[in-house]
C-alpha cells in the first residue's frame, strides 16, 4: 500500500473480516513524512484465510491533530511479498550475538553491498549508526535481558531498509552471584508441588455441555455424558494395572490429567466458571497444616499453582483477569497465607504460573478449544494484549505483593520470543528481582536456572552431570485432585526415588493435588507421614548433601556426601531389597585408609561397625546384621579421613584373565542403564552416545571379544585410551529386545595397564536400537561342558560331572557316583553351568558322611556358610539336606562347592546338588 502523511504519529491499520475481526498494523515501519512511502501488511503471519470485508483505518493514532492528512493509493494483493522497493526489502540478515559478557554484547549481521551504514536499535530505540556490519554494545546491566535490531541505509539517497530480525539476548551473570542466588535451592533437595485450582472441584470427572460436536460419549445438544481424566474406573484392575483394550489388544491409553479437564472435555468458559464457583470452596484450607506436613516430611520449599492453564489466578491480582478474589466466594488470600506460613517455618516458596496457555482468555497462546476462531488461535493483537494486560501485571503482583522466592513457568513454547521477552523484561525492571530463581519452562533460552524432567528421573551418571535439575512427579497419576485415581505410588517407591534423585545431584518436587475444600487426600497424607518418619532418622543423609562420589552405580543402593567442619561424611543408602544376604556389605573403590569409622545413622550411640579392606580390590567390607534396620533404606555413615570427590570404579580381570564390561560399571551419559539386577544399556539408538569403563589389566594377552546383545544388527567400535579398535560387525539373528544372544565379534590385544575403554556403536541407518548386556574380553573360549538349567528352572549338578581341584578328593562309588572321600578342605569341586532365569534359588545337597559346612562360590563371589548335620556317619546312607537360599545370575559361569572341615578326619561324599524355586 502506498501512503502519504503529514504527521509522524499517524499509523495505518487494516481490518480483515474472515469470520471474525482481525486487525493489525503494517509489518514495515512507516518512516515517511510529507512524501509517498510503502507499507506492507503480512496476511500470512496474521493468519488471514478468507476475506469477506477489507477495511482500512488510515489515521489510527491516539495523538491525532486538526489538519492531519493521510492518503492511500495502489493496494496490491499477492501471495508473495511484492518487491515494490528492492532496497527496502533487502534488510540485514542473520543478526546474532558473537560475544556475550556481563556488561557488553557483541553483535554481527550479514553485510549488504548497497548499504553505506547501519542503524542499530536497542530496546526499540535508536542506539548508534555504524559503517561495519558489527558492533559491541557496552554499559549494559549484568544478568539482564535485551533486544536488538538493525536496519541498513543508503546515506546518499537517504533511504532505509526494513528492520532485521529481532535478537533477544541476556548478559552473563557472575558465578558468584549465580551461586549465591541458587544456594538455598541447591541445598533444598526436596520440595512440595501443589496443584490446586478450579479443576479441583471437578475432581477428574465431568458431565455437562461441551464444545465437542460429535464422538464417543457426546449426546444430543453437545452434551458430554461421562468424562473421566486419565483412566476411566472400569479400565483399572484391583492391583492398579491397566486392563487391555479389546479394540487394540494393548492397555487402555490414558486421557488428559485432571487439571486439564477444561481442555480435554472442551468445557465452555461460562460453564467452567459456574463449576468452580460452585465447587472450589477452600472452606477447610489451613496454610499452617500444609506447611507443617511439608516440613515434617523433610521438604525445604513449596511450589503452588498461582495460575494454571484454566486461567483462574489464586492470587489477589488487583482485579486483573480471572482471580480468586473476584470469581469465587473465597474471602481469604490463600496464597498470601501460604507464603507467610512457609517463610515463618523457614521454607522457601515459589509460584507456578502458566504464562502462555490460558483457556479463559481469548489471547492465550495456543491450544484453546474455547476460542471461536476457525483454528481456535488468538491473533497477534490478542496475544499482545493478553501479555501486557494479564501476564505482566500478574508477574508484578507475584513479586511485589507475595515476596516469592521462585517462579515456576509452564508451557513457554506456545509463546513467541517477543512475548517471552516482554515477560522477562517486566521482571528485570522490578528492584530486587535478581534474587529470584526460574525453571526452564519459559523456553526462551535465556533465563533457565534448572531443568525440569517430568514424571521421570533422568539417565545420568550416579554422581550427576553437574547441572541443576529437578524431577517433578505425581504421587498417583494426576497432578490435580482426581477422586477416581487409585494408582498411588508406594511409600517405599517414593522414598527410594528421593534417595536416587539426591544422589545424582537433583531435587525432588513431589506433587499433592488438594481437594477443592483445601484438604489433602488421605493417601497423600499417609505418604507424607511416611517421609516424616523416615526423615526423622535419615534426614542428615539427605539434607544439604552433595551427590554421590561414585561414577558407576552401586549394586545395593545409592550414596550421598556432606562436609561438616572439614570432615567428609559418606552416607550409604542400602535399599532393603538389596541387603547383603551374607552379612557383608561391599563398599567399592575407596582408597586405603580413607575410612575412619562406620556406623548406622539410626544408632544414636554411633557404635562402630566392623570394617576391613577388601582382599585384592580397593574399597572395604562392612559387617552388617542379617536383616536391614529399615524396610525401605538403611543408612550407614562413613566418617572419612580425607575428602573424596570422585570415585572411579575400576573393572578388574578375573583370575582367568576375563574382563567383563557390564552396564552397571559404565559411565554412560545419554544411555539408559536399566532392568536390574542384570542391567543393560537399553534401547541404544543414538550413535553419538557411548559408554566408558575404567579398567585394570593385570594379565596381558590376545583376547576374544564377546557381546551379549539384543535388538538390531550393527557395528561396535572399542576405543582403548582413545584409539579405535574395530569396527566389529555383529548380526543378531533373533529379533526382539528380550532375546539376548552371545556373539563373538572379534579379538583385541591388551597389555598390562590401566585404560579407559569406550564402547561406541555404528547403526545401519534408520531406527535400529540395540540393547547391550555385556561386553566380555576373555581368553580363548572355555570348552568345558555346560550343565543347562531345566525348563522347570531346576539346575541339577551331579557329583560325577564335577571338575575337581586339589588333592584328597575324587569321584567314585559307581553306578551312581559321587564326590567321594573328600577329606581336604582346601580342595573343591566346580561345575560350568548355564542359568536361563536369574533369581533367588533354594539349594539342596544329597550327601553322606560326617557333618560339616559348605560354602558356594558363584562367579567368584563367596556365599554365606551353610552348616549341615548328617544323622549318622555312614558313607552309604545318603540324605537330602535343604541348605538355604542363594542368588543365581543369568548366564554361563562356574559354581564352586567348598567345604569347611570341623578338624580331624571328617570326610563327606556328595552325589547331587539341586537348585530350585518354589515351582517344584
Amino acid at each position: 500500500m502506498k501512503y502519504y502523511r503529514n504527521n509522524l504519529n499517524s499509523q495505518i491499520r487494516v481490518n480483515i473480516s474472515d469470520g471474525g475481526n482481525n486487525e493489525f498494523l503494517s509489518q514495515s515501519p512507516l518512516d515517511k513524512q510529507n512524501e509517498w512511502g510503502v507499507a506492507v501488511f503480512d496476511l500470512l503471519t496474521n493468519k488471514v484465510k478468507n476475506i469477506s470485508v477489507f477495511g482500512i483505518q488510515p489515521d489510527y493514532t491516539a495523538n491525532a491533530a486538526i489538519g492531519d492528512i493521510v492518503y492511500i493509493d495502489e493496494l496490491i494483493f499477492s501471495d508473495t511479498e511484492i518487491d515494490i522497493n528492492p532496497f527496502y526489502n533487502n534488510n540485514p540478515k542473520e543478526l546474532k550475538a558473537t560475544d556475550v559478557k556481563t556488561n557488553s554484547i557483541s553483535l554481527s549481521w550479514d553485510a549488504i553491498p548497497a548499504v553505506t551504514s547501519y542503524d542499530v536499535f536497542k530496546e526499540g530505540v535508536f542506539y548508534q549508526n555504524v559503517t561495519a556490519n558489527s558492533i559491541t554494545v557496552h554499559n549494559l546491566n549484568s544478568f539482564d535481558i535485551y533486544c536488538f535490531a538493525v536496519r541498513g541505509r543508503d546515506d546518499n539517497l537517504d533511504i532505509l531498509t526494513k528492520m532485521s530480525n529481532t535478537l533477544y539476548v541476556t548478559t552473563l551473570e557472575t558465578k558468584e552471584h549465580k551461586d549465591q542466588r541458587m544456594a538455598w535451592w541447591r541445598e533444598a533437595s526436596f520440595g512440595l508441588f501443589l496443584h490446586w485450582g478450579g479443576y479441583s472441584g471437578l475432581a477428574g470427572h465431568y458431565t455437562g455441555p461441551t464444545l465437542i460436536k460429535s464422538g464417543s460419549g457426546i449426546g444430543p445438544d453437545y452434551w458430554m455424558q461421562d468424562y473421566y481424566s486419565t483412566y476411566r474406573p472400569e479400565w483399572i484392575n484391583p492391583d492398579g494395572t491397566i486392563k487391555i483394550d479389546p479394540a487394540t489388544g494393548e492397555p487402555y491409553k490414558p486421557g488428559q490429567y485432571a487439571e486439564w479437564i477444561m481442555f480435554a472435555a472442551q468445557i465452555p468458559r461460562n460453564e467452567y466458571k459456574t463449576r468452580w464457583q460452585q465447587n472450589f470452596t477452600a472452606q477447610n484450607f489451613n496454610a499452617s497444616e500444609w506447611v507443617r506436613m511439608a516440613k515434617e516430611a523433610g521438604m525445604k520449599y513449596i511450589v503452588v499453582t498461582a495460575k494454571h492453564h484454566e486461567g483462574l489466578a489464586l492470587m489477589h491480582t488487583h482485579h486483573v483477569g480471572y482471580n480468586i478474589e473476584d470469581e469465587t466466594n473465597i474471602a481469604a488470600d490463600v496464597l498470601k497465607d501460604l507464603v507467610t506460613e512457609a517463610h515463618a517455618a523457614g521454607l522457601k516458596i515459589g509460584f507456578y504460573y502458566s504464562q502462555c496457555l490460558d483457556w479463559m482468555n481469548p489471547g492465550g497462546m495456543g491450544w484453546i478449544p474455547q476460542n471461536t476462531t476457525p483454528d481456535h488461535e488468538a491473533s497477534y493483537l490478542e496475544k499482545a494484549q493478553y501479555t501486557d494486560t494479564i501476564v505482566v501485571p500478574h508477574i508484578q503482583t507475584m513479586i511485589n505483593d507475595y515476596n516469592i522466592d521462585l517462579i515456576w513457568w509452564d508451557m513457554g513454547g506456545s509463546s513467541t520470543p517477543e512475548f517471552r521477552y516482554r515477560m522477562m523484561k517486566a521482571i528485570k525492571k522490578i528492584p530486587g528481582s535478581d534474587r529470584l530463581i526460574f525453571n526452564n519452562r519459559m523456553e526462551d533460552g535465556l533465563t533457565a536456572d534448572f531443568n525440569t524432567p517430568e514424571q521421570s528421573i533422568p539417565t545420568m551418571p550416579p554422581n550427576g552431570d553437574g547441572t541443576d535439575w529437578e524431577t517433578c512427579m505425581t504421587m498417583n497419576d494426576n497432578w490435580g485432585y482426581d477422586a477416581y485415581d487409585p494408582r498411588w505410588k508406594t511409600e517405599k517407591d517414593l522414598i527410594q526415588k528421593l534417595i536416587d534423585i539426591v544422589s545424582k545431584g537433583g531435587n525432588f518436587l513431589l506433587n499433592v493435588g488438594p481437594e477443592a475444600d483445601g484438604t489433602f487426600p488421605p493417601e497423600a497424607i499417609d505418604r507424607l507421614n511416611g517421609f516424616a518418619y523416615w526423615m526423622s532418622i535419615n534426614k542428615m543423609a539427605i539434607d544439604k548433601t552433595q551427590s554421590s562420589p561414585y561414577t558407576t552405580q552401586l549394586l545395593w543402593g545409592r550414596a550421598t556426601s556432606k562436609i561438616i567442619d572439614g570432615t567428609q561424611y559418606l552416607y550409604l543408602h542400602v535399599f532393603a531389597d538389596y541387603w547383603p544376604l551374607n552379612e557383608k556389605l561391599n563398599v567399592p573403590d575407596l582408597p586405603d585408609g580413607s575410612v575412619v569409622k562406620a556406623y548406622f545413622l539410626a544408632d544414636i550411640h554411633k557404635t562402630a561397625l566392623d570394617i576391613t579392606p577388601n582382599d585384592g580390590f580397593s574399597g572395604y567390607t562392612i559387617s552388617v546384621p542379617v536383616a536391614p534396620l529399615d524396610n525401605i533404606s538403611t543408612t550407614i555413615v562413613l566418617e572419612m579421613s580425607r575428602i573424596v570427590d570422585i570415585l572411579f570404579t575400576f573393572v578388574k580381570q578375573f583370575n582367568d584373565g576375563t574382563l567383563n564390561l557390564n552396564p552397571i560399571d559404565a559411565v554412560a551419559p545419554g544411555l539408559s542403564i536399566q532392568n536390574a539386577p542384570l542391567y543393560e544399556l537399553g534401547t541404544w539408538v543414538n550413535d553419538a552416545n557411548f559408554a566408558t569403563w575404567h579398567v585394570e589389566v593385570i594379565q596381558s594377552g590376545n583376547f576374544i571379544l564377546d557381546a551379549v546383545v539384543s535388538g538390531y544388527s550393527g557395528q561396535f567400535v572399542l576405543k582403548v585410551n582413545g584409539v579405535d579398535q574395530g569396527p566389529y560387525p555383529f548380526t543378531i539373528t533373533t529379533r526382539g529386545f528380550e532375546n539376548y544372544q552371545v556373539l563373538s565379534i572379534g579379538t583385541i590385544n591388551l597389555p598390562v595397564g590401566i585404560y579407559n575403554i569406550e564402547l561406541h556403536r555404528i547403526s545401519g541407518g534408520g531406527w535400529d536400537p540395540v540393547n547391550v548386556r555385556q561386553i566380555s574380553i576373555h581368553p580363548q573360549i572355555d570348552r568345558t561342558p555346560i550343565i543347562n538349567q531345566n525348563a522347570d528352572r531346576t539346575l541339577v549338578v551331579a557329583g560325577q560331572n564335577a571338575i575337581l581341584h586339589g588333592s584328597g578328593i575324587g569321584i567314585g562309588n559307581p553306578p551312581y557316583y559321587s564326590i567321594a572321600g573328600w577329606t581336604n578342605p582346601a580342595a573343591y569341586a566346580a561345575w560350568r553351568v548355564k542359568v536361563n532365569e536369574a533369581g533367588i534359588y533354594h539349594w539342596q545337597c544329597e550327601l553322606a558322611g560326617i557333618s560339616g559346612k559348605f560354602q558356594l562360590v558363584i562367579k567368584e563371589i563367596s556365599s554365606i556358610i551353610y552348616p549341615f548335620t548328617t544323622t549318622d556317619s555312614s558313607f552309604m546312607n545318603y540324605q537330602i539336606k535343604q541348605l538355604g537360599d542363594v542368588y543365581l545370575y543369568e548366564g554361563i559361569y562356574y559354581i564352586e562347592l567348598h567345604r569347611i572341615s570341623n578338624g580331624g578326619w571328617d570326610p563327606v561324599n556328595v552325589r547331587n546338588i539341586t537348585f530350585y524355586q518354589d515351582l517344584l
